[in-house]
């Protein structure tokens, strides 16, 4: 007799095509995140952070991105972004606590906008 496996049991390795479909959101977060100097791109755990930007205008506003690719689905819930800024009084930098939820969201989406072009383009 031949056992079959319990149909929750997926047939062939998802991990293999986790990190297949995944690579799209990493490599879109890389692109978005071109611009600006990497401190961290750790392509394993899906984190990328950039180095302090300063403000063209002003020496004493800087800001940074952090990127998590948190699943391999392109959708909003597998993408955190963040967007710190932090303001210089008396040579000592402290946050400036702001919630930049606009501007991070705007940064989700347009990972999720180049992951999906990305996918389309390699199908």
């Amino acid at each position: 007799m031949i056992r079959r496996p319990p149909r929750s049991t997926p047939l062939y390795s998802s991990a293999a095509s986790d990190v297949y479909k995944r690579q799209y959101l990493w490599r879109a977060a890389i692109e978005v995140t071109n611009t600006y100097p990497l401190k961290i791109a750790d392509n394993q755990g899906g984190y990328i952070q950039t180095e302090w930007i300063n403000s063209a205008d002003d020496n004493s506003i800087r800001c940074l991105i952090k990127v998590q690719i948190l699943s391999r689905e392109l959708i909003t819930t597998g993408v955190s972004s963040n967007f710190l800024c932090e303001n210089k009084v008396n040579e000592t930098w402290s946050s400036d606590n702001v919630d930049y939820i606009e501007e991070e969201k705007q940064i989700t989406l347009k990972i999720l906008e180049v992951a999906g072009k990305l996918e389309k383009a390699n199908s």
